[in-house]
C-alpha cells in the first residue's frame, strides 16, 4: 500500500492496481521530486498521464494543488484511481481517464485543456520522446508549465523541441528529468526558480 508524504492527507493510504504490473515511484524519489517542486504545486493543474494508482496526482492535490487529471490505459488502474478519489473525498478536484496516452492526449487537447504541472511515467520499455512530443504538439502544457519525466537512467535525456531541459537528478536506474517550455527560443520565466 501506498501512502501520501505530505500535505492535507499526509499519512492517508492508497489502492494500488491489482493484478498489473506498475512501478510506483520510489518513496525517497517522490520527496526529492516534490522537494524540487516546492512553490509550483499551489494552485497547480495537474496531468498524471501514466497514473496507476494516481499517487503522484494525489499527492500534488494534498499539497495544494487545483485539481488533476490522472489517465491510465488499465481498468485495474482506473479502478484503483477512481476508489482513491472515493476515499480522499476528491470527486471535485480529480478525473480518471481512461485510455492509451495518445488517446488522452488527444481528447484533453480537444478540450482545451492546459496543465501547470505533468507527470510522465511511462513504463521503462516505452521510449518517451514521442509522448513528450504529443504533449507538445497538442498545446497541453501551459506556457508556465513544468514537466517531469521519470525514466530509465540507461535511455538518456530526450531532447524534444519546444521544450528545454530544467533539471535532471538521477537515483540509480531512475532519473527525474524536468522541463519547461521553451516559448520563442527561450526558455520560459521559470528560469531560475527551480
Amino acid at each position: 500500500m501506498l501512502r501520501i508524504a505530505g500535505g492535507k492527507w499526509r499519512g492517508r493510504k492508497l489502492f494500488v492496481p491489482d493484478g498489473i504490473d506498475t512501478r510506483p515511484t520510489a518513496g525517497r524519489i517522490k520527496e526529492a521530486l516534490f522537494s524540487m517542486l516546492y512553490g509550483h504545486i499551489e494552485g497547480a493543474r495537474v496531468l498524471d498521464l501514466f497514473g496507476g494508482s494516481g499517487a503522484l496526482a494525489f499527492e500534488a492535490l494534498s499539497r495544494g494543488a487545483e485539481y488533476a487529471v490522472i489517465g491510465d490505459n488499465a481498468k485495474a488502474a482506473l479502478r484503483a484511481i477512481n476508489q482513491n478519489i472515493q476515499k480522499l473525498g476528491a470527486q471535485s478536484q480529480a478525473r480518471a481517464l481512461q485510455g492509451s496516452w495518445e488517446l488522452n492526449i488527444k481528447r484533453l487537447g480537444s478540450e482545451g485543456k492546459t496543465f501547470t504541472l505533468v507527470f510522465i511515467d511511462p513504463p521503462y520499455t516505452m521510449k518517451p520522446a514521442p509522448i513528450l512530443q504529443a504533449i507538445c504538439d497538442c498545446g497541453l502544457l501551459d506556457k508556465n508549465g513544468i514537466l517531469i519525466l521519470e525514466h530509465a537512467t540507461k535511455e538518456g535525456i530526450p531532447q524534444i523541441q519546444g521544450l528545454l531541459v530544467k533539471k535532471t537528478r538521477s537515483y540509480r536506474d531512475t532519473t527525474l528529468t524536468i522541463y519547461e517550455r521553451e516559448t520563442n527560443g527561450q526558455p520560459s520565466n521559470l528560469s531560475g526558480q527551480l
